[in-house]
């Protein structure tokens, strides 16, 4: 078939094609509330309304409820996976059944309405044309959705008998009983209407199907039309892969149970954001993958990873797949929050610097050396294993970063260290860093790369005074960002402009202190950095002069690139 097929339909058009509707497995639960269903129904009614007030109104009149964007299941070509549209697909159903209920039900039944009773049930299941019967054990709609507990609520209420539902909780019995009792207010109060108001249901509201022929097509078609919904991320293609991958239904419940706990994990409770988002675990278990399979070729997207090529069954092994996940969450929690006990000062200082470089790459190789040394049997951890590597690291990037900052060539580095670390046990990036540091240039780069300076202060910062603690705060400018020309003897605004954001003209400060220093003159200053916590604040409180000239800022940028140069040249 072509890419995509679209043609607007009516409601009853669409959910009695013939057709099946599957949330699959990666889709989010089904999230609409009262207040939802609510606008949808007196939307409804205001379009019903008018239709029947406005002299003017013809059969052509329409109220149109959105797009659907699907695609045909590879494994059942009458089945529609639902990629856009879910809840306004399962609302329509909840409603299509509540009113199948009152149109069937003895208080509401009579003959010039019988017909609407088969036409809402089409809607809803599957129909036999040779005994003319609706089969209740087969409805249209069926949901898959990894997380929804809910899913038997839905069952039942698709089924022919719904039973008491009026205790749960569900949103979906929640909804269906909504429906129910805005289909009784009316009819009790418009009886005469009822049969006007299902054929407006059936033929009046209509929507457009966009259906795909693969789900890549139908991802893309709905990122472009849909700027304001949340598009399905990575991982939840990936959940519905190992969901659907696992056969028993107790090893099912687990694995959905173990995933909601692993995204529980990551919200702040403070802030109701998260540390990072399940798609970076699995990038990063991504890495860990083609490291072991010495695979250092050029890096494909995420779900294609995982759903084509050579590594498409790597997912198959959930039980691996999910252990090692959680054990990178820990890993990158511990790390994020500085509260792994068994990182010792130094190492916790490199990683404070990496997490001030300009791109988040670095974090891939981390997570690589993790896994090494836990398939090799060594201890991540130990002081003789982590310290190196991160040190070895930290000067790698940097150098790399001074000489050419592109993010392309620090991928290359990186998926050549991982693959030098499983092939024959060493940190390999492939390249001569050393010929770098050598090379005349290298001190001029060094002070042109501007986006590496908050790493740059914070590495010099650790390297100067290794007991450092880890404490929070910001960049301080120490001859200030607002220029006041009656306070600073020696300088003119020009000047002030060149040499402010020099690196040797910032240094960290904590938060509050920074406030209290505010823009005020370099003696008054010093005052307020004897205070801080960090080292370099409170030795810069002793300097002898009260003036913070030009040659300071100068003497300062010589300094740091001294210490850093050195650093860089032990540790390449």
């Amino acid at each position: 078939m072509a890419e995509m097929q679209v043609n607007k339909q009516s409601v009853r058009e669409l959910l009695a094609s013939g057709k099946s509707f599957l949330v699959p497995e990666y889709q989010r639960p089904y999230s609409w509330k009262q207040e939802q269903c609510e606008t949808l129904w007196e939307d409804i009614m205001n379009f019903f309304k008018n239709t029947q007030e406005n002299q003017d109104s013809s059969d052509d009149d329409e109220y149109f409820l959105g797009s659907v964007v699907s695609f045909i299941d590879e494994n059942n070509k009458n089945t529609l996976e639902i990629i856009d549209g879910q809840q306004r697909i399962t609302t329509l159903s909840l409603l299509f059944r509540a009113l199948y209920e009152k149109a069937n039900g003895q208080e509401y039944k009579k003959d010039e309405t019988k017909g609407y009773i088969k036409a809402f049930g089409k809607c809803l299941w599957k129909y036999d044309e040779g005994s003319e019967n609706l089969e209740f054990k087969k409805p249209h709609l069926t949901s898959r959705v990894v997380l929804d507990s809910d899913n038997e609520i839905l069952q039942q209420i698709l089924s022919e008998n719904i039973g008491d539902i009026k205790q749960s909780k569900s949103l979906y019995a929640r909804n269906f009983i909504f429906f129910c009792e805005r289909v009784d207010e009316f009819i009790s109060s418009s009886f005469d209407m009822w049969g006007e108001f299902c054929k407006t249901i059936l033929n009046k509201l209509v929507i457009l199907p966009i259906e795909c022929n693969n789900q890549e097509n139908a991802m893309r078609i709905f990122t472009t039309l849909n700027d304001r919904g949340m598009p399905l991320s990575d991982s939840d293609i990936i959940k519905g892969r190992i969901y659907a991958s696992i056969q028993d239904k107790n090893e099912k419940e687990a694995f959905a149970s173990k995933w909601k706990e692993l995204e529980s994990k990551l919200v702040i409770e403070d802030t109701g954001e998260k540390y990072f988002v399940m798609d970076f675990l699995f990038v990063q278990y991504m890495h860990i993958t083609r490291a072991r399979n010495l695979d250092s070729s050029n890096e494909v997207g995420l779900r294609r990873f995982y759903t084509t090529g050579k590594y498409k069954n790597v997912l198959k092994d959930s039980q691996k797949v999910m252990q090692e996940i959680e054990e990178l969450q820990e890993l990158w929690l511990s790390i994020d929050k500085f509260e792994n006990e068994r990182l010792n000062l130094q190492a916790t200082q490199m990683f404070d610097t990496l997490y001030f470089y300009p791109s988040d790459y670095w974090k891939t190789l981390v997570s690589v050396y993790y896994f090494y040394c836990k398939d090799k049997g060594l201890d991540f951890f130990s002081e003789k294993n982590i310290l190196p590597f991160l040190r070895h690291y930290v000067a790698t990037l940097f150098v790399q970063y001074v000489q050419t900052p592109s993010r392309n060539n620090i991928r290359i580095l990186i998926f050549n260290a991982y693959v030098s670390l499983y092939k024959n046990g060493l940190l390999d990036f492939g390249v001569d860093l050393q010929k770098y540091l050598s090379d005349e240039t290298f001190e001029n780069l060094f002070f042109e790369r501007q986006k590496i300076f908050t790493a740059f202060v914070t590495l010099h910062l650790y390297v100067k005074y290794p007991d450092q603690e880890i404490i929070d705060g910001e960049i301080e400018h120490i001859f200030p960002q607002k220029w006041q020309n009656t306070n600073y003897n020696g300088w003119n605004k020009a000047d002030a402009k060149k040499y402010l954001e020099q690196i040797g003209n910032k240094m960290w400060l904590e938060k509050k202190i920074n406030i209290q220093a505010g823009n005020g003159y370099f003696g008054k200053k010093k005052e307020k950095y004897k205070k801080s916590g960090f080292l370099e604040a409170r030795a810069l409180a002793e300097y002898p002069k009260d003036d913070w000239t030009k040659e300071d800022i100068e003497k300062r940028n010589e300094e740091i690139y001294i210490t850093l140069k050195a650093f860089f040249e032990e540790n390449v």
